[in-house]
Formats: structure tokens, sequence, C-alpha cells
């Protein structure tokens, strides 16, 4: 209670001082709000949360910063379940898509993913149409059942355990998605363009997630940033790079 009437007493004297300084220049006004802002900056951090949001549950919300601390994957999942062991990808995995209407889209992403591994690992990763064995990743295009249907265009489920990887989704978008986190879960030196020793693990984990908007953005201020090429060519390649594919000028 005394933190919010402090908080409305201050604006109240804001009130008052704007209000006896019309007769002086608008560079005293400003000079007085930047002071005033960096004060109420300050003070707002111990007015009682209340003032500014609904308090949250706290317990839910410090799981999933865990989960998302543990797993390192951007943007954050919608739904992860962490649990025990780890999956190994050993030179014998292959990559194999499910027979069905939807081989032909489940063959590109595979391609992509195997694209993406090959020259850190050094493994074949031979992709392949049929039933995965022990240790391979299966692509699907198919129904997971944990995506409403506003979220199937681009949402997946991908689920990690110790005798392999299954990532499925109602479309091709979704499931490209899958093998961009997929690619997270691994060891940051998988995106070497040498090859390295490993191991390549990830975590037992399943994960539901599908974007929370229906249109996103990023930006990206060059003009804090010096860079050697044009900004058009520098950003494209910049935001290439943040989605895993190749870029273009």
């Amino acid at each position: 209670m005394n933190g919010r009437l402090h908080f409305l007493a201050t604006l109240a004297g804001l009130r008052r001082a704007l209000t006896g300084s019309r007769g002086r220049s608008w560079r005293h006004r400003l000079a007085f709000l930047s002071v005033w802002s960096a004060g109420f900056s300050v003070l707002a951090i111990g007015v009682p949360g209340a003032v500014f949001a609904v308090q949250a549950d706290s317990a839910s919300v410090k799981q999933a910063a865990r989960t998302a601390a543990i797993l390192g994957v951007v943007p954050k999942p919608v739904s992860a379940r962490i649990g025990s062991g780890n999956f190994t990808l050993t030179r014998r995995a292959r990559i194999v898509a499910a027979p069905g209407a939807g081989v032909t889209a489940e063959l590109a992403v595979a391609d992509d993913l195997a694209a993406y591994l090959r020259p850190s690992t050094g493994y074949r990763l031979h992709t392949v149409i049929g039933t995965p064995r022990p240790g391979d990743i299966a692509l699907e295009i198919g129904d997971p059942g944990t995506l409403r249907p506003g979220h199937r265009a681009e949402g997946y489920q991908l689920v990690a355990a110790t005798s392999g990887v299954r990532i499925e989704a109602p479309a091709a978008h979704g499931l490209y998605n899958g093998i961009q986190t997929f690619r997270q879960l691994l060891p940051t030196w998988v995106n070497s363009p040498a090859v390295l020793p490993g191991p390549w693990t990830t975590p037992v984990v399943a994960i539901t997630d599908y974007p929370r908007y229906a249109y996103r953005g990023l930006l990206l201020d060059i003009a804090r940033h010096r860079t050697g090429t044009t900004p058009r060519t520098w950003a494209t390649a910049h935001c290439a790079r943040a989605a895993g594919t190749p870029g273009r000028s």
C-alpha cells in the first residue's frame, strides 16, 4: 500500500512540475522529463507487481524457464518434457521417410536434415523409405494428436528416445521446423563445416511446438553493427542463418 501511495504522489508531483514550468523553455521541460523518467524506472521496480500485471503461477513459470534453459532451443517450445537418458546419433543411423501420400515431402526434408548433419559428423546418413530401425530418425507427415486445427500448418511433435527419434507434423512446413529443433538439441559443434569426433547426443525429450502468432518478423538494426557488405546482403544472410536456410541476396 505504501508503495502505491508513493507512486501516485510522484505522478501528482509531475503534474504540478509541468504546470509550473509553462513559462520555461522546452529544453528545460525536456531535461526535467528525462531526469524524472530515470527516477521513475527505479521507482517502478519497487511498486507491487499487481499495479502493472496479473501475477502468474510462479511454479509453472519456473518449470518452463528451467526446461528452456536446459534445452537451449530457440524459439522456446510450447511444450517440452525432458526424460532420462540420451539419444546417440551413430554412423549407422538412417533418416527414414514413412510410406504414404506425404513421402515426397518427407524425403525432401530428410535430404535437408542429412545435408545439415553430414559435414560435422562425417556420417553417410542415408535417406530411405520404410520402417525405422533402432537408432534411426523417422520423419512422417501425419497427425501427431497433440496439435489443434489452427496449429497444424506449421506445428510438429518431436520425440527423442534412447532408441531413436521421431518427428511428425501435419504439413511439410511443420516437419521442417521439427528438424531445426532437432539440430539445436545436438551439441553446438554440429554446425561445423569440418568433421568432428562427437559424440552426437540429444536429451530424451518430447516436444510439441507451433507458432504463437500468425505473423512473425525479425528486426536487425544494422546501423549498430559495421559490416563489410551491403546492408541488404548482410541482413539477408543473417536471417537465412537464423532460419537454417541458404541465404540469397
